[in-house]
């Protein structure tokens, strides 16, 4: 459904072309309604993970627990890119995993709806294929070698 309300809020602004201005404009919005709460949500966790380092010997608790709060992850938890399939767990707030890909399809969003606006039918086939080689991709190649994790 959210694809549809940002079709209509943003539709006619990037089905011509794509102008710097409005680009920005939009990333704007779309940058503030995602990141104060990740970034605030993120602090929390990394003091909690504080508190749980001065009173817990970290090394003692299971490798998925030290993976997900390893220090060497907030670069890419701040960025929101943390599913972007650079860790095998999803790090430090663990259900912001959602606001990284909605941060990554903001981003794809403008590009596709240009895409789709200059090509209409045979941009349609194009992303349908896409669609479906991306799911049998995911379903019968990356989800098998995760299985032993």
């Amino acid at each position: 459904m959210s694809g549809f309300i940002m079709y209509h809020v943003y539709g006619s602004w990037f089905e011509d072309n794509i102008q710097k201005s409005m680009f920005w404009k939009y990333m704007k919005a779309r940058f503030a309604r995602i990141y104060p709460l990740h970034f605030v949500t993120l602090l929390y966790v990394i003091g909690l993970s504080i508190v749980l380092r001065m009173n817990v010997d970290f090394s003692q608790l299971p490798h998925t627990v030290q993976k997900v709060f390893g220090f060497e992850s907030i670069p890419t938890s701040l960025l929101l890119i943390q599913a972007w399939g650079m860790h095998l767990e999803a790090p430090w707030n663990t259900p912001a995993w959602s606001i990284s890909v909605e941060w990554f399809l903001y981003l794809l969003f403008p590009f596709l709806l240009a895409f789709l606006a200059k090509y209409r039918a045979t941009a349609r086939w194009i992303l349908g294929l896409v669609i479906i080689g991306s799911l049998l991709l995911i379903m019968y190649y990356l989800q098998p070698l995760f299985q032993g994790f």
